[in-house]
């Protein structure tokens, strides 16, 4: 193929990817006339047909340019000088021009740099040019101290552009020799210069050990941005060149992501993989794909389909012992196929070789129970030593008068310090790691236990029962809090909280202004309101919310510009108008939520801005289900996909965190019912919420596979396939049964009473779903089974909508009894529905009046007697409709003869 022929298919498919999509095959047809050969290669390209030999093709393209490029000799023969710069000698070729040694020779000072000029004929035309020009952009938006810079460029008489000279050897030669640590340090280093780019908006696309030189003073240079791809929302030339996609991109096979080879369009994952490889071979001495003896295809195939030998199968001598373990997982993890699998950026990548060096447990690696205690014993070996010796001293001495004395001075500090350590930085350390809910709660135990003891023995020591304090809240917090991973006893998290509380009022009464003791006390009390919400004791939960909100402006009026004080206030004003909307005081819910969003919205330091975004998130979702409850869902809409960004931005910082993943999951919830919902008005767009509640879904089973223990996952992928199961039930039914059958099956006898409505409403998408397939028996059964449930729920609980489920079920009921040729059954059970007192028909909700149309519709046409009775109050439900501003079928029509009637 020669090189204007390969100009003619660049310029083809850049121009034809500009294109809506339905225009492309019609300008190709007639752009390509009298070719079809080449019509058919750009199409292919543009559907992603080349993706399976996209490597093999490339190396073939490569041979021919290499080709033709060395046979037209020195594009610029006799050119000596570029802008104020003279060239020196040669430093090598590349794809897209010659590297050239050159010095500064204007006399006004000298320096030495690497002069890259773009090779004239080169295939491509004006998209190579643009390219050229992109790579200098690039670099002279990079100002970082391991990214060469950028000292020059121009136009004349070929574009150019000079970059600071870097003397040096490649990554992976210069670590012969060099300890683990001082390579994972150095690797550190070129991780944030990656991230740094990346925080441009610059995938870099070509990362490999050649790219990244080590100076004699052991400081990593990253170069050749040739290839780098533009993210969005970045753009300094035409649009073609702001694309992330490969294409036929040059590209290095050993250290090229599985979608970069396929050439699918890539991002910051495609680089956090190159970053593993590179890793690799800093760790083994070779790339995790080795090219000897292998064909385009067959590298292509090993890259995309199968997972490396682990680093320690591949190095030799004493390092293999130490890649076991942590450093294996977390290389093989940044090697993931999927992009959605690996780490969700370069920070995230370095954050866990820092754990690693620093003793602490790895995201990468599972949270077993004896693997956290090994890293705590790894760190601090002579403590624990210290305080076993300790213990064992204290067991000795139980019940003897001397004991007391045993225990004073330095040895009681250090069982109280290795407490504390177990009980915060321990547990602060795996608290966020798959599985590790029930080791959490041994440990705090462990660490209670231990605090109790110690106040007994030190009474009166004020920080020692803060201590205690915070044990008690932490125990309760994974005892049943809602808001993270729990084992969902509720019961156990109340004796929890209380003794809690009880121990920081003692605090505050001997510390008036200790802020600690005012935000933990307000937080403690704010989670026993919660408790009693979801058992139903709302005039219990009143009362603590009520206490919980005077605590939390105490501890402001203490510290009104402390974060953590006001990040923690955030949570309380959120807990606060929740209970305001469960006893219906709209108002006062959307003056807390508004209270909460504009101390979310103060500004933080750096450290603090992940927490700051997610109360933010969080307290925009509580204000898009206020307005869904006031049956607004174009505004619901706004408040939701502004909060699902705001979570998958921290999901980006921190992609293994289950409690990040679970905000996700609620993130695409609360969208989802905005599109569709049977409980409120929504914007009826069942495939977008059906595209909203399959993603929640799959984050819940994620995050409960990885902890059995994890029952709120449970629970709330429980909410997820009832929802799905009610959205598909018309649309798709077959599709739905499964949904409704995981939703129903999932709760049992002990279940709370929220889970079994999620229950009942599955069991009446149930019943929906199979009307449509034409099974009323089946359907019967469904409804009748959910009406048990819902009858047996206890009563006055704080369920939503629990009258309007019930109308619902009666009349799915019904529909099943007159498609099973039971017309008087249906009629009764329609009449039955009728008689719900639902409130008074002016205040009733959208969903409310919607089902009083339907079903007096539905009885009017099987009751003649009644049948005028019935038209009337749907044309009553229908007024009280347009009163609301809600959207109105047709309008029910009743007959003239029902006028005197």
């Amino acid at each position: 193929m020669t090189p204007e022929y390969w100009q003619r298919i660049e310029w083809l498919f850049e121009s034809a990817l500009a294109m809506p999509a339905e225009a492309r095959e019609l300008w190709l047809l007639e752009t390509c006339a009298g070719d079809q050969a080449l019509r058919l290669r750009v199409t292919a390209m543009l559907n992603g047909g080349v993706a399976s030999g996209t490597l093999e093709h490339a190396v073939e393209e490569g041979h021919s340019m290499a080709r033709s490029l060395l046979e037209s000799g020195s594009p610029q023969a006799g050119v000596t000088r570029f802008g104020s710069w003279l060239v020196t000698g040669v430093l090598g070729k590349g794809g897209m021009g010659t590297v050239y040694e050159a010095v500064r020779d204007d006399g006004s000072y000298t320096q030495a740099v690497a002069l890259k000029v773009m090779q004239s004929g080169l295939p491509g035309g004006d998209m190579a040019i643009r390219r050229f020009r992109q790579e200098r952009n690039i670099l002279a938006a990079l100002d970082h101290p391991d990214i060469a810079r950028l000292v020059d460029g121009g136009e004349a008489p070929v574009p150019w552009l000079a970059i600071e000279k870097v003397v040096g050897t490649p990554l992976g030669t210069c670590a012969v020799g060099e300890t683990l640590e001082s390579r994972l340090r150095l690797f550190l280093r070129v991780c944030g210069a990656v991230q740094y780019a990346h925080s441009r908006l610059v995938v870099h696309r070509d990362l490999k050990p050649a790219n990244i030189l080590v100076t004699r003073d052991g400081v990593p240079k990253l170069l050749d941005f040739g290839i780098a791809g533009l993210l969005p929302g970045k753009q300094w030339t035409d649009p073609g060149t702001s694309l992330t996609r490969t294409g036929m991109m040059p590209m290095t096979p050993e250290y090229a992501s599985p979608e970069q080879l396929q050439g699918e369009p890539i991002g910051v994952a495609s680089d956090v993989y190159s970053l593993g490889a590179v890793l690799y071979n800093l760790l083994t001495g070779q790339p995790p794909h080795r090219q000897e003896g292998m064909t385009a295809r067959e590298m292509e195939a090993a890259v995309t389909t199968t997972m490396p030998s682990r680093p320690s199968d591949v190095a030799s001598g004493e390092i293999r012992a130490k890649l076991r373990g942590d450093l294996d997982n977390i290389v093989l993890l940044a090697l993931r196929k999927e992009p959605d699998r690996r780490y969700g950026s370069a920070d995230a990548l370095a954050a866990d070789i820092r754990r690693h060096l620093e003793g602490l447990p790895v995201t990468a690696r599972a949270a077993t129970f004896s693997y956290l205690a090994s890293r705590f014993v790894r760190r601090h070996a002579w403590g624990v030593a210290a305080v076993c010796a300790v213990v064992i001293s204290l067991g000795a001495g139980l019940g003897v008068a001397a004991r007391q004395a045993r225990i004073a001075g330095e040895r009681f500090r250090e069982v109280r310090q290795l407490a504390n350590r177990f009980l915060f930085e321990f547990d602060d350390s795996v608290r966020n790691l798959p599985g590790a809910t029930r080791s959490r709660e041994l440990v705090v135990r462990t660490a209670q236990d231990y605090l109790g003891r110690l106040s007994r023995d030190a009474p009166g020591d004020i920080a020692l029962t803060g201590e205690l304090a915070a044990a008690y809240a932490r125990l309760g917090e994974i005892q049943g809090y809602a808001g993270a991973a729990s084992l969902g006893r509720n019961a156990d998290a109340l004796i929890s909280y209380r003794r809690s509380e009880q121990l920081w009022s003692e605090v505050k009464s001997a510390r008036p202004r200790d802020v600690t003791a005012l935000r933990s006390l307000a937080s403690v009390q704010m989670n026993i309101g919660l408790i009693f919400i979801r058992d139903e004791h709302l005039d219990e939960a009143g009362r603590y919310y009520t206490t919980s909100a005077d605590s939390w402006k105490a501890a402001l009026s203490v510290a009104p510009d402390d974060p953590e004080t006001i990040r923690q206030a955030i949570t309380g004003w959120l807990a606060i108008g929740d209970y305001r909307q469960s006893v219906d005081d709209g108002g006062g819910a959307l003056d807390a939520y508004q209270q909460a969003l504009d101390f979310s919205r103060r500004p933080v330091d750096k450290a603090a801005e992940a927490k700051r975004r997610n109360a933010e998130a969080i307290t925009l979702s509580r204000l898009g289900l206020h307005y869904s409850g006031l049956n607004q869902p174009d505004k619901a809409r706004a408040y939701h996909e502004e909060s699902l960004a705001m979570r998958l931005e921290n999901l980006k910082l921190t992609p293994l965190v289950p409690a990040t993943r679970r905000s996700v999951a609620t993130g695409y919830e609360n969208l989802g019912s905005v599109f569709d919902s049977t409980q409120t008005l929504s914007l009826g767009d069942p495939a977008a919420a059906e595209i909203n509640y399959r993603r929640a879904l799959d984050l819940k089973h994620e995050a409960a596979a990885a902890d059995p223990n994890d029952n709120d996952s449970r629970a709330g992928g429980i909410l997820d396939a009832m929802r799905l199961c009610e959205t598909l039930a018309v649309v798709r039914p077959a599709d739905a049964i499964p949904y409704c059958r995981e939703a129903t099956s999932a709760t049992t006898e002990g279940s709370t009473a929220a889970l079994k409505e999620y229950a009942a409403l599955a069991e009446i998408g149930m019943a929906r779903a199979y009307l449509a397939l034409h099974r009323p028996a089946d359907a019967q059964a469904a409804a009748e089974s959910a009406l048990r449930r819902l009858n047996a729920l206890p009563a006055g609980a704080n369920l939503v909508g629990i009258k309007l489920n019930r109308v619902r079920a009666l009349n799915a009921l019904g529909s099943a009894l007159l498609a099973g040729a039971q017309p008087a059954k249906a009629r009764d059970t329609w009449r039955a529905a009728l008689g719900v007192n639902l409130g008074e028909t002016g205040e009733m909700s959208y969903r409310d009046l919607e089902l009083i149309i339907d079903i007096s519709g539905r009885v009017a046409a099987i009751d003649p007697q009644g049948r005028c009775g019935y038209l009337k109050r749907a044309v009553q439900a229908q007024a009280s409709m347009r009163a609301q501003n809600f959207p109105v079928g047709p309008p029910v029509v009743v007959p003239a003869s029902c006028d005197s009637k």
